[in-house]
């Protein structure tokens, strides 16, 4: 049997829903053991990904924002500006990539119940 060889867009589309399904797994799950516990999840990731933007010298807001962009723009998909200066920054989003897919996701999901 021969496995189809996917396309560029084919295979970000694939990573990005799995990301999302993987997401909505996590949230689950860790909501049902609580407000606190949905507390402890976001933070330890977040103080994570700060302390690797001070380590790749990206302490301001634009350096962050900049930084952000370029994820949600080459592996989110997603539509992206940022504007500012060091000390404040405008993350502007066009079009949510991730959000796009969730949504996605729930579209087919319904098709597939009605159908």
């Amino acid at each position: 049997m021969e496995i189809p060889t996917l396309s560029e867009e084919e295979k970000w589309e694939m990573m990005r829903e799995m990301f999302v399904l993987n997401k909505q797994i996590d949230i689950g799950f860790i909501m049902q053991l609580g407000q606190e516990k949905m507390g402890e999840y976001t933070e330890m990731p977040a103080q994570q990904y700060a302390d690797m933007l001070r380590a790749q010298g990206k302490d301001n807001a634009v350096g962050f924002a900049l930084s952000e962009a370029t994820v949600r723009k080459n592996l989110m998909g997603s539509n992206v500006e940022v504007d500012g200066n060091p000390s404040e920054a405008i993350l502007n989003l066009k079009r949510d990539g991730f959000l796009m897919t969730a949504i996605n996701l729930i579209k087919n999901t319904q098709m597939r119940d009605t159908g």
